[in-house]
């Protein structure tokens, strides 16, 4: 078998069923049959090639030319895209906001109904006093309708709070991923 290469990188080996036979162009003795052989570069297999071989014969395989392969591309991993809110979630802000408005229609409620309370008192103490039975009327009719909203906003806080989204979204993170070949050896370089 005479492999000739007439031109390679140094460092280039022929390799015959996986055992080394010799550098650049070579003319080994093999005995017959199937035969694979390699040109090699440190780890990597520049070219390959299957030889049947009959007793007595000989085999030509003539190279013009090797090259290295090229230097492997960075793996440049894509940041995942931004998460949004699934569906039906709300900022809690949301919440907040229908939070401080239930508070404040409570303070507001509680206020009014003390405030007809103390005119009731003072009715009674002069039940003959219309104007006093027309201010508690209109008194009492504003606190209903504030413990009514009252009540409708905390419900409504309630359902907002079911629908709030309550962790804050993940930054997009991403890394570059660069394997580096070296001669009988593998490197992975990884930045963040």
């Amino acid at each position: 078998l005479t492999i000739q290469i007439r031109e390679a990188p140094p460092g280039v080996e022929v390799f015959v069923d996986g055992r080394r036979a010799g550098a650049m162009s070579t003319e080994l003795v093999v005995q017959p049959g199937l035969r694979v052989v390699e040109i090699r570069l440190g780890s990597q297999v520049l070219r390959h090639q299957t030889i049947t071989l009959k007793p007595g014969g000989e085999k030509n395989w003539e190279i013009d030319r090797v090259e290295p392969p090229p230097p492997p591309r960075p793996v440049v991993a894509q940041p995942a895209p931004a998460r949004r809110a699934p569906m039906g979630r709300l900022h809690w802000k949301w919440l907040a906001g229908a939070g401080g408005a239930s508070v404040a229609l409570l303070v507001a409620a509680m206020g009014t109904s003390l405030a007809t309370r103390q005119i009731y008192r003072d009715f009674q103490g002069e039940p003959w006093n219309a104007g006093l039975a027309s201010e508690g009327r209109s008194m009492q009719a504003g606190a209903n309708v504030l413990w009514g909203l009252s009540a409708v906003a905390v419900a409504a806080t309630g359902v907002l709070a079911l629908f709030t989204r309550w962790k804050r979204p993940e930054a997009p993170q991403g890394a570059l991923v660069e394997p580096i070949l070296g001669p009988g050896s593998v490197h992975v370089r990884v930045e963040w």
